[in-house]
């Protein structure tokens, strides 16, 4: 009885914190790695 209840709960939680993630807008993407994440080394 419990893991089924549990299971909602988490289900629950999942479905309605969605939406607030979905609305997150960004205005900038930075990038940090090595050189093959450099626009100019496309090749």
């Amino acid at each position: 009885m419990l893991k089924p209840l549990l299971t909602a709960g988490v289900v629950l939680t999942t479905v309605l914190s969605s939406p607030a993630t979905l609305a997150a807008t960004f205005s900038r993407v930075f990038t940090f790695g090595d050189s093959l994440s450099d626009t100019g080394n496309v090749f």
